[in-house]
């Protein structure tokens, strides 16, 4: 069970100031988010992506510069998945990033990808719909039907011009509800509130929606 922070603002934003708090998150987070982390940035037109193994609170942070958008995630491994790098969000395929959270069983779905997380990211890929909202509805719909059971999941993917998030779960709401700000020109998604600041909404459960 991982935790996911995504930004999208106007203006360029600077990076640090939200992984240094990010970092913060996760270290004092009920469920260990030391099994590596990562984080996708926009470069103009292009997505960079940094992954490690190791736990953000033991990285550098100060030279991430800035951005308009970035997608950043931290591991918590489910079971006995290796903690390597190939297995850490966020995923990209050149034209998306992906994130989740989450936990399911028995899913009955035959979807390529080395980790679960991976096969869902495959899934929203392969729905091939016009708008990505309606890709991120119709692959939770079919998890919903073919899963034995979802503990949760929770979902951003972002691509040129729009991102997409969903929540869902069915127990453990303190952790598993994804929160929201929006200022002025700037939306921050987070698995938690940053502490001690104010202007944070929980995402209600269920729920599947768009920035952009």
């Amino acid at each position: 069970m991982c935790r996911i922070l995504y930004m999208r603002s106007g203006h360029p934003v600077d990076i640090p100031d939200h992984l240094w708090t990010f970092a913060k998150i996760a270290r004092n987070s009920s469920e260990y988010q030391g099994d590596g982390w990562g984080i996708a940035w926009r470069d103009g037109k292009k997505w960079r992506v940094y992954r490690k193994t190791w736990p953000i609170w033991e990285e550098d942070l100060g030279g991430f510069g800035r951005s308009h958008e970035f997608l950043a995630h931290v591991r918590s491994a489910f079971r006995d998945s290796p903690v390597i790098v190939e297995n850490n969000m966020p995923f990209e395929n050149g034209q998306y990033v992906y994130a989740f959270n989450g936990e399911l069983h028995g899913v009955k779905l035959k979807l390529p990808g080395n980790t679960g997380a991976e096969k869902i990211f495959n899934l929203i890929m392969g729905m091939k719909r016009p708008d990505l909202t309606d890709s991120v509805r119709d692959a939770l719909r079919i998890l919903k039907t073919r899963s034995r059971y979802i503990r949760a999941a929770n979902i951003l993917i972002a691509g040129h011009d729009q991102a997409s998030f969903a929540s869902f779960y069915n127990q453990d709401a303190d952790y598993f509800t994804m929160h929201r700000k929006i200022l002025a020109d700037t939306q921050i998604i987070c698995s938690e509130p940053y502490p001690g600041e104010e202007g944070w909404e929980p995402i209600g459960n269920d729920t599947v929606g768009s920035i952009g």
